[in-house]
């Protein structure tokens, strides 16, 4: 019979892919691959030291904010690029 702490990581992270997948949905695809990666890769460290969940929730909680920040930032160099190049046309 697995352990509570198994148990808890797993419902865990069957939390945090269920938010990663929904934000996968509206962030560019090299910031998923790039962030979410991070996140996972801290996140499973964290499982294999602590039996702490809390910090789990908030590495999700900064992660989505940071993509959020990114995106945001993508899409207005895209926007500035794009408006760069109308004007170079219409000259």
């Amino acid at each position: 019979m697995p352990d509570e702490h198994a148990i808890a990581a797993q419902r865990a992270m069957l939390h945090v892919n269920w938010v990663f997948g929904f934000v996968t949905l509206f962030v560019p695809k090299r910031l998923v691959d790039e962030e979410i990666g991070d996140a996972l890769e801290l996140m499973a460290k964290h499982f294999r030291y602590s039996r702490l969940l809390w910090p789990i929730y908030v590495k999700l909680a900064s992660t989505v904010f940071w993509m959020a920040i990114n995106a945001i930032r993508y899409l207005f160099a895209s926007f500035k690029a794009s408006m760069a190049e109308a004007s170079r046309k219409a000259e």
